[in-house]
Formats: structure tokens, C-alpha cells, sequence
């Protein structure tokens, strides 16, 4: 039952993402696949978690209704875009040949999803329970969210002032909606199968965009220097909300970046704003990323206000109900901040210390993530760097890491002991961003051999061959 529930949200996501976007006509049919599967999962995700959520916080003794409210939404969402797919006409070429001559990166991408997958299993049959954070704030909130009766609401009660109740809500929320339809809660399967499925589809959206924006072999090769990024695989497991605000961050860019590229980018710029939202319903820092990003789509988009209305429609569900949330609902515990932290030196120092541990702490014996990086620099060079989509991820992620430091800077908490345990997972949380920057600036893929899709499908006979 467990699985079924957690099914239940990733395919509905799933369906709905095919049903409304259809493959570009200069877009490998594997890339585009794996992108709409990545983002169909985790919008799927978030969405069935708003929805519990705002049941509880509006209903919380009736946990029946939940399945009722979510099964109509589904309904409507899949009518709604089978009656669009009816309507829409098909491509008219097809990508030759595209994926033939990155075999060999195929093959070494698969070889290194079975290593991170066997880490992953490692990890999690070791410590099913996941760490700290895992157990004491996202797990135990989710405990409570999952009790059919008013109980629910101490999730975000005052009594638990040691776990952050002010946190947004969509990892507890996701886990309780699924242990709430399984009827029983506490058993690890489902925080699993979240983390699990975070970083499955991570890896996905970055497989079928960068595929789509450059090419792909630097979209086989952007996964590779992903996935060999050893903090990922561990913070994955651990079962914090570091990894999925990473995929939502990286879904929302990769989502607006390809709405940018297309004709009529309506449908990817609403995609855009819901995965950046669902970023904002995930933690503190996602809606630091949910603002930068909304500011940048505003100034991109200024001159056509029909595209910028797609981005808020997308956005507006989730993001109303995180500002909800935060604003009347959530209480304020988070540690006050003092502004004279700004001009101590020593504090800076800790930090930079930090930060240069971190980084050497990226290694695995003898292998570094920046080594792949250097290479492909001097391989290809930078030919991408004129054409400014690389700023994008770029802003994003600096907005992020200035967000982050700043609060270092002002926390009144031991700064050694908060750069030593939140560190690494913010620096997961900007990785991604930071990797699509470098590729996207990259030189340029021989573009993929085009054919009409009728020539495509019309097989050959031996004359033709004879000719």
C-alpha cells in the first residue's frame, strides 16, 4: 500500500506532463522522455503534497477527504490535457541518428547509475531511519501530519520548537499523505522511495535538457559529472529536503531555460513557475530561489506579458499556499539574526575555512569532480559563454550561495559547529545549478541530422538501396 500511494502521485505527474508537452521536433525521443518523466514525477509529488497539506491545516479530522480532493484534481488535470493532446498536432521531423555517437557515454552512464544506485542501497539498508535531520524534523512532522484526527496540526505547533516547525511542508507532507493512504505510519518504505525518487529524477531532467539545450553528449556527459558527485548520493540517502529542493531548483531552471528555445513556450513557462514553487514549499532557502527566479523570469519575459502570465499561473497554487503558511500559520522559531556578525573577521574565516574543507571533501580517493570539469573546458572550450543562457543558472546559484552566507554571517548560533553540519547540504542544494552554468557556457555539439518524419517512417525497398 505503500507503494501504491507513492505510484499514485508519480504517475499521475507523469501522465499529465506527456498528455500536455509533446516532443520537439529537434529533440532525441530518449531526452525528451526522460525529461517530462523527471519533472512529471516531482510536480506529481509536490502537488499531492499541497494538497494534503492544506486539507490538514483546513480539515484536519477528516483524512477521508484527501484521497476524494486528489483523485477530482487528477481527474481534471488528465481530461484537461487529453483534450489538449486531441487538439495538437504532431511534429513535423524527427532527430536522426542523435543518440548514436554517445554510446560510449551511454554505456559509462549506465555503469555509473548502477554504482550510485548500489551506494544509495548501501546507505539507506544501513541506516533506514536516515540521519539526524531525517529523523528528529522531516520524519517526525510527518508522524503527526499522518494522524487522523486534530492531532495533525502539531506538525507545525509551537510544542515542537526544537524541530523547526516552521519549515515548509512538502517533504512531511508527501510521506504522510502516502502513510495516511496506506493506512499506518512510521515504516521507512515511503521517506525511501521519496529520497529515492528526488534523485532518480534529478537526474533525469538534467539527462533530457542539457540534452535538449546543447546536445547529447554534453547531456550524457552533464549527468556523468552529476551523478559522480559524492555528497548527492549521500545526502540523498540521508532523507533530508536539501535534494529535493535541488531538483525542484534545477527542474524550474531547466524548464524556463527550454521556454526560452521553443515557439510557444506557454505550456514550459507555467512548468517553470510550478516546480519553482514547489521549490519554495520545500525549504526556507527554496524561496529565496522561488523569488530570484519569478525576478528573473519578470525581466526576461517584460516585453511579452502573455508568457509572463503562464510563468505566475504555474507558480500561483503552490506559492499562495507556502505563503500561507508561512505567514499566518507557521511559527517563528528560527534563531534571530544580528547584523553586527557583518564585521567580524573571525567569522568570515570560519566560513572560508568551511568552504575549503568542503571542497577538498568532494574528492573520493583519488577522483574529484572538478577533474571531468577541467577536461571538458579544454576539450570544447567556452563557445556557449556569448550567448547568455549560461547566466541563468549562473544568477541563480550566486543568489543562493549570497543568501546562504549571509545568514552564516548574522546566526547567533556556534558558527563552527552550523558551518561543520549545514555546509555540505547547501552546497548540494547549489551544484547542480552551478554544473548547468559550466555546460551551458561550454562550445558548441555538431547540431543532429534532421529528416521528415515521413521519410523517417517509409521503409526502404531494394531499389531504393540499389540507388
Amino acid at each position: 500500500m505503500d507503494v501504491l500511494a507513492w505510484l499514485w502521485a508519480v504517475a499521475a505527474g507523469v501522465a499529465a506532463l506527456f498528455l500536455f508537452f509533446e516532443r520537439g521536433s529537434n529533440e532525441p525521443r530518449w531526452a525528451s522522455v526522460a525529461l517530462r518523466t523527471g519533472c512529471g514525477a516531482v510536480l506529481g509529488m509536490g502537488s499531492a503534497s499541497a494538497l494534503f497539506v492544506l486539507r490538514v491545516m483546513v480539515a484536519p479530522g477528516a483524512p477521508r477527504v484527501s484521497p476524494v480532493v486528489e483523485l477530482l484534481v487528477d481527474a481534471a488535470v488528465l481530461a484537461l490535457g487529453w483534450r489538449a493532446r486531441k487538439r495538437r498536432a504532431s511534429a513535423e521531423a524527427v532527430v536522426k541518428n542523435a543518440g548514436r555517437a554517445a554510446w560510449p557515454l551511454a554505456a559509462m552512464l549506465a555503469v555509473g547509475a548502477l554504482c550510485a544506485g548500489s551506494a544509495f542501497s548501501d546507505l539507506v539498508t544501513a541506516n533506514p531511519e536516515g540521519n539526524w535531520d531525517a529523523w528528529a524534523i522531516w520524519n517526525l512532522r510527518a508522524r503527526f501530519l499522518a494522524a487522523p484526527d486534530a492531532a495533525a496540526q502539531l506538525a507545525y505547533s509551537t510544542r515542537l520548537h526544537g524541530t523547526h516547525p516552521g519549515y515548509p511542508m512538502l517533504l512531511p507532507g508527501f510521506v504522510a499523505r502516502c502513510w495516511s493512504y496506506a493506512g499506518e505510519s512510521g515504516g521507512t518504505m515511503v521517506p525511501v522511495l521519496a529520497a529515492a525518487s528526488f534523485f532518480a529524477a534529478l537526474v533525469l531532467i538534467a539527462a533530457g535538457a542539457v540534452t535538449v539545450l546543447r546536445g547529447a553528449r554534453l547531456g550524457l556527459l552533464f549527468c556523468l559529472c552529476l551523478m559522480a558527485y559524492p555528497p548527492l548520493v549521500r545526502e540523498a540517502a540521508a532523507q533530508y529536503a536539501d535534494v529535493p529542493l535541488a531538483c525542484y531548483a534545477f527542474g524550474a531552471l531547466a524548464a524556463l531555460a527550454v521556454a526560452l528555445k521553443k515557439e510557444q513556450p506557454g505550456g514550459w513557462l507555467a512548468l517553470a513557475g510550478a516546480l519553482a514553487s514547489c521549490a519554495a514549499w520545500t525549504k526556507n532557502e527554496g524561496i529565496l530561489f522561488f523569488a530570484v527566479l519569478a525576478a528573473i523570469a519578470m525581466v526576461r519575459l517584460r516585453s511579452a506579458w502573455g508568457p509572463a502570465a503562464w510563468f505566475v499561473a504555474g507558480a500561483a497554487p503552490v506559492a499562495l499556499l507556502t505563503a500561507w503558511f508561512k505567514l499566518f500559520i507557521a511559527p517563528r522559531d528560527e534563531p534571530p539574526l544580528f547584523l553586527a556578525g557583518l564585521g567580524e573577521p573571525a567569522r568570515w574565516a570560519i566560513i572560508g575555512r568551511g568552504l575549503w574543507h568542503e571542497m577538498e571533501a568532494m574528492a573520493s580517493g583519488w577522483y574529484h569532480p572538478a577533474m571531468p570539469l577541467a577536461v571538458a573546458g579544454i576539450a570544447l572550450g567556452f563557445g556557449g559563454w556569448k550567448k547568455r543562457g549560461w547566466w541563468l543558472p549562473a544568477i541563480a546559484a550566486a543568489a543562493m550561495a549570497l543568501g546562504d552566507l549571509a545568514a552564516y554571517v548574522m546566526n547567533r548560533n556556534d558558527l563552527e559547529w552550523l558551518v561543520g553540519s549545514s555546509l555540505p547540504r547547501l552546497l548540494v542544494q547549489i551544484w547542480p545549478l552551478a554544473l548547468l552554468a559550466f555546460f551551458l557556457a561550454l562550445g558548441e555539439e555538431p547540431a543532429p541530422e534532421m529528416v521528415p518524419a515521413a521519410v523517417a517512417k517509409k521503409p526502404e525497398g531494394k531499389r531504393g538501396k540499389q540507388r
